[in-house]
């Protein structure tokens, strides 16, 4: 394990050249209805959508996270609890773009949400 928690050989990006994005992925057997929002520093909405994820499915929206400060993430699944999160990105992050924030359904149907690499 290194002291920082961060492998020196894996590059630091700027989010300004390698904006993190956003991962959807259905696990279960059955679609699913799902409505995205990501909010930057609680006033200007960056992302939304509603969209239906087919079975074993997976849409990568790209670029959402784009620069740095506080996000807020909020997934609500069709007929369940919504999942919000708040990710405050760095300007230099871990990482050569690529998702930033998952969110997954399990085969069960049970909600997971999952910062990616180290950002």
């Amino acid at each position: 394990m290194y002291p920082d928690g961060v492998d020196p050989n894996v590059p630091k990006c700027y989010v300004s050249t390698h904006p993190a994005d956003l991962e959807l992925i259905n696990d279960g057997g059955e679609s699913q209805n799902l409505s995205i929002e990501v909010v930057f520093e609680d006033a200007e909405t960056v992302y939304a959508d509603d969209l239906s994820l087919a079975p074993r499915d997976t849409t990568v929206e790209e670029d959402v996270f784009d620069r740095s400060g506080k996000y807020t993430i909020r997934a609500t699944l069709s007929g369940s609890e919504t999942i919000v999160e708040t990710w405050t990105l760095q300007e230099r992050y871990v990482g050569e773009g690529g998702p930033g924030w998952i969110i997954g359904i399990s085969e069960s149907g049970e909600w997971s949400s999952n910062r990616a690499g180290h950002m």
